[in-house]
């Protein structure tokens, strides 16, 4: 589990220190300001800014939405008087899926075009599991593996913050 945060961690937020850029760190990406999406409507009103932000700079569907637990949850009210939960609209507008991810601490979303032209993450070497052997009564495991983000249109991510 720790592995898989550190990954995720590393996609989202890069790695300052070796100058490796996130998808919420990354120089030209595009930048949409958040609204209160405790107001109903304004997080799908956020998305469609950020998807015509994308459209306008030349990339298409399918888009993707990675949002923090908080505002996924907020995407769980019914939607004005038509009876659906807004994430429901907002998952017709982006149709590559919408998820969350808890090392997105704070209240920030990201579209981005699906696609592998725009990002993709290079493997290494697939994680695999090494068995260290008992210490102070607990068997103690070590993960190896490498991988790093390859973000080679940032004008393909718009991020809401």
């Amino acid at each position: 589990m720790a592995a898989a945060a550190r990954e995720d961690d590393l996609v989202f937020n890069g790695l300052p220190d070796m100058n490796m850029a996130g998808l919420l760190s990354v120089d030209g990406r595009n930048i949409v300001k958040l609204s209160d999406w405790s107001v109903i409507g304004n997080g799908f009103q956020d998305v469609v800014s950020a998807v015509e932000k994308l459209r306008i700079t030349g990339f298409f569907p399918p888009y993707t939405l990675v949002v923090s637990p908080r505002l996924y949850a907020l995407l769980h009210k019914v939607y004005e008087r038509t009876g659906r939960l807004e994430i429901d609209a907002v998952k017709e507008m982006v149709k590559g899926g919408v998820y969350q991810s808890p090392v997105l601490k704070k209240d920030v979303a990201l579209v981005i075009a699906a696609g592998r032209q725009n990002a993709d993450l290079a493997v290494g070497g697939n994680f695999k599991v090494e068995y260290c052997g008992p210490e102070n009564l607990n068997h103690r495991f070590r993960v190896v593996g490498s991988s790093v983000l390859r973000i080679k249109c940032p004008q393909a991510i718009c991020t809401l913050e």
